[in-house]
C-alpha cells in the first residue's frame, strides 16, 4: 500500500466533534496511563510518560509541531521520508524522553473462545453500563457526533472479523438509551446469584439476550422477552419466572450496584472491563481490542 502521513490538529478535532478528551475522564485518564505501559512492552516501544501528561496535552499542547510538520510536508511534497522522520523526532522527545515540542528550538466474544486456550478461569460480573458511565463522569460514544457513526460502521467490520452475526437495532437511539439495558442485567443478577460458583447458565443467558439485541432486533427488557431468553437458555419455565421475581427484589437490585460500584472502585470507565488477576496482581483492560494484550500478559 501507499502510506500518506497528514498531520493535524488533534484539538481542533476533539472540539468541533464534540467529543471528551479521554484524559477528562479521571478513571479512563488513570486506565489509559497503564494501557501505554501495556502497549508499549506489547509492541517493544521505549516509553517514558511525561512528568506532567496535563501540562504536556492541555497546556503546551501539539499545535506548534503540528504546523511544523505542515511545513515539512509542504516544502517537501511528493514524499513522506522527511514527515516521517520529524514526526518519529518529536514523538519521542514527548514520550521516551520527556523533552518539550512547543518551543521552536525543539518540535513529534473472545474471551470465552480463549477460555480453554489460555486455560483461564473465566468469571462474568454483571454490572450496569449507565452507572459506570455516570459515576465516572464519561459521555456515551453515541452522543458524539462525528463516533456514533464510526462505531456502527466499526462494529460491521468487527462482526465480519470476529465472525458474529450481527444486525444493528432499526431504532438505535431509542434501544439504547430510552429502554437501556437495567432490567436485562438485573435479570442476568438475579441467575448469578441462583447459581453461585458456576457460570454456565449467566453465558447462556447473556449470550441469548445479546442475539436478541444484535442479531434479530427484538425486546431484552420486557418481563416476557426476559423470559424467551432464558427458556432459550435452558430453564424450565418454573425456573424462568422464579427468576423473574427474583430481577425485581430488592437484593438483586443492590447486587447489581454493589457489583457496579466494584467496577467504580476498579476505575471502570465503560465496558468491556476486564480485570485479569495475574500472578497475584490484578491487570486492567478495557474494550475488545485488547485480547492481544490479555494474551501477551497471562
Amino acid at each position: 500500500m501507499e502510506l500518506k502521513l497528514r498531520p493535524a490538529f488533534l484539538g481542533g478535532v476533539m472540539q468541533a466533534s464534540g467529543n471528551k478528551p479521554p484524559a477528562m475522564v479521571p478513571n479512563k485518564a488513570l486506565y489509559m496511563t497503564k494501557d501505554l505501559e501495556h502497549l508499549a512492552s506489547f509492541v517493544n516501544i521505549p516509553l517514558r510518560s511525561p512528568a506532567d501528561p496535563f501540562d504536556v496535552m492541555f497546556s503546551k499542547g501539539s499545535l506548534a509541531a503540528m504546523r511544523f510538520i505542515t511545513a515539512v510536508a509542504e516544502k517537501d511534497k511528493g514524499s513522506d521520508h522527511m514527515v516521517e522522520k520529524v514526526s518519529r523526532e518529536l514523538w519521542n522527545r514527548i514520550w521516551s524522553r520527556d523533552q518539550d515540542i512547543c518551543e521552536p528550538e525543539s518540535f513529534s466474544e473472545v474471551l470465552c473462545r480463549y477460555r480453554n486456550v489460555w486455560n483461564i478461569e473465566l468469571k462474568l460480573r454483571p454490572a450496569f453500563l449507565g452507572g459506570v458511565m455516570r459515576g465516572s463522569d464519561n459521555r456515551s460514544p453515541a452522543m458524539v457526533p462525528s463516533k456514533c457513526p464510526y462505531i456502527i460502521k466499526d462494529l460491521t467490520r468487527l462482526a465480519s472479523y470476529m465472525n458474529v452475526p450481527l444486525r444493528q437495532p432499526s431504532d438505535f437511539a431509542d434501544v439504547m438509551f430510552r429502554k437501556g439495558t437495567l432490567a436485562a442485567m438485573r435479570f442476568i443478577t438475579a441467575t448469578a446469584e441462583k447459581h453461585k460458583g458456576s457460570d454456565h447458565l449467566v453465558e447462556k443467558v447473556s449470550r441469548e439476550l445479546w442475539m436478541r439485541m444484535w442479531t434479530t432486533d427484538q425486546d431484552i427488557c420486557e418481563p416476557a422477552s426476559l423470559s424467551e431468553a432464558g427458556l432459550m437458555a435452558g430453564m424450565s419455565s418454573r425456573e424462568v419466572e422464579a427468576l423473574l421475581d427474583m430481577a425485581t427484589s430488592q437484593p438483586i437490585k443492590d447486587k447489581l450496584k454493589q457489583v457496579t460500584q466494584e467496577a467504580l472502585d476498579n476505575k471502570a470507565f465503560g465496558f468491556p472491563f476486564i480485570i485479569c488477576h495475574i500472578n497475584g496482581k490484578p491487570e486492567v483492560f478495557f474494550g475488545s481490542d485488547r485480547f492481544e494484550l490479555i494474551a501477551y500478559y497471562i
